[in-house]
C-alpha cells in the first residue's frame, strides 16, 4: 500500500483542528510535513506515529496521576 498524502485542510478534519492550529505545530515543528508548490503534504505514517506518540504521552499522565 502506497503511503497516502494528506493536505493541511485534510490533516485538520481528520484531527478535529482548524488549519491554522496545523500551521502553528509545523512552525514550532511539532508535526512534520512536506511543503510543495501546491500547500504543506503529510504523510500517513508520519501522522500516525505522531498520533501514537501522543496518546502513549497521555496514559503515562494517567497513570502518574493516578
Amino acid at each position: 500500500m502506497a503511503n497516502e498524502l494528506l493536505t493541511t485542510a485534510d490533516l485538520a478534519e481528520r484531527l478535529k483542528v482548524t488549519q491554522i492550529t496545523i500551521r502553528r505545530w509545523l512552525a514550532r515543528g511539532e508535526i512534520s510535513g512536506i511543503q510543495t508548490p501546491a500547500g504543506w503534504r503529510f504523510e500517513e505514517k508520519d501522522i500516525q506515529a505522531w498520533i501514537d506518540s501522543h496518546r502513549a504521552q497521555a496514559q503515562v499522565k494517567e497513570t502518574t496521576n493516578d
